[in-house]
């Protein structure tokens, strides 16, 4: 049995569904990432953990206990909040100690606790600094420090980082992340940052409208999503509506093209799908003015796509690069420096990926591109259908 699960949880707020029945179970020592845009129900789920919310319906249990209904005072939980909620007054030494003292712990025994947690989170020289004297950074890790300070089982922490500068959040991340492993601590962390979530968790839960749309390792989040929400929303896609003609044979047609892909035994010919290709797998080729390849014959590539470059991005490590095919479909193509150096806006390219880079997916709703603007954990509208095959 796992050490925290939470089953069949539904939660209102009007009439709008924050959360719909879902389940989940995390393991002693995990560290478990809720992932989507805002309204998609991650923070009420983290509120129903901590006991600042109860559920309409379903239940929790920790360590085979419940406690669905039980005060959040009552529960062995830590909380960092994303607004750091530090007492102005007090100091970075006495924000830790103040769990310690309510607990009426002995006195040598809450100065020494503190001291140790200052020292693990990098602030031992800062135990006298008030709130105000610390940087966005240090102040989080205070609240972490005093968060961890009751030796909570389970640690809770709401988009601990998103008030910080990009090079903060790198480096609190990996902080966060090492004194999880070090401590060997349950966690379960909110965030919309698919790049934070990636780098820290050991499973990721992928959510919208209130329901998580695939739970897995990082690595089968990003290479194998299962819907078409999960493949827009995690990372940089390119998405391709098709029709299946050879579902054996993995024959489709798309953008005015017939593309090979894997065959998809499962499913039937004439079925609509959508096609997923990541930037990475793609390629270019200079085409000739006829719209060839250069030097080589067409026969030796599958899935040639022509198109023109219409932007070119330098990101450092690779160069980004929009492509609009003829049929009108866009394209991002991201290319090594080496490899990108023949390539300019205004040129005509060929562009190609092998079938095996090729998800098929049920054609879905994508995320929406406010989303993130929406107010947080509202409830979202019912999903658009999906074609049955």
């Amino acid at each position: 049995m796992a050490f925290l699960e939470l089953l069949e949880l539904r939660k209102s707020f009007g009439r709008r569904r924050a959360v719909e029945n879902v389940s989940l179970a995390v393991e002693r020592g995990e560290f478990l990432t809720l992932l989507g845009p805002s309204g998609c129900g991650k923070t009420t789920i983290l509120r129903l953990v901590a006991g600042f919310e109860w559920p309409e319906a379903g239940r929790i249990l920790l360590a085979s206990e419940e406690i669905t209904t039980r005060p959040a005072n009552r529960r062995p939980m830590g909380m960092v909040f994303q607004s750091y909620a530090l007492f102005p007054h007090l100091t970075a030494e006495q924000n830790v100690a103040f769990g310690l003292k309510m607990r009426h712990l002995p006195g040598e025994q809450v100065r020494q606790r503190t001291q140790e947690l200052l020292a693990l989170v990098g602030l031992a020289d800062r135990a006298r600094s008030y709130p105000h004297q610390l940087s966005g950074g240090q102040q989080q890790r205070v609240a972490l420090a005093r968060a961890l300070a009751i030796e909570p089982q389970v640690l809770l922490l709401d988009e601990p980082l998103s008030a910080l500068d990009a090079a903060v959040r790198v480096t609190l991340r990996e902080e966060i992340r090492r004194i999880q492993q070090q401590l060997g601590m349950t966690v379960i962390y909110v965030t919309h940052d698919q790049e934070e979530a990636l780098a820290i968790s050991d499973r990721i839960a992928v959510m919208a409208q209130g329901r998580i749309e695939q739970l897995g390792r990082p690595e089968e989040i990003y290479r194998q999503p299962r819907t078409a929400f999960v493949a827009g929303f995690v990372g940089t896609s390119n998405r391709l509506p098709a029709l299946l003609e050879q579902a054996q044979a993995g024959q489709c047609l798309a953008d005015g093209l017939r593309l090979q892909v894997p065959p998809q035994p499962h499913l039937s010919d004439g079925c609509p799908v959508l096609l997923v290709v990541r930037p990475e797998q793609m390629a270019l080729r200079l085409a000739a003015d006829d719209g060839q390849l250069e030097g080589e014959a067409v026969e030796a590539h599958v899935n040639l796509l022509p198109g023109t470059v219409e932007l070119r991005t330098f990101l450092g490590a690779v160069t980004r690069f929009r492509v609009r095919s003829e049929g009108g479909q866009l394209f991002t193509v991201d290319l090594p420096a080496l490899q990108a150096e023949p390539f300019a806006p205004g040129q005509r390219v060929l562009l190609s990926f092998p079938p095996t880079a090729c998800l098929v997916l049920p054609p879905g709703p994508a995320p929406e591109q406010d989303q993130e603007q929406a107010p947080r954990d509202q409830g979202q509208p019912e999903r658009a259908a999906i074609p049955a095959c």
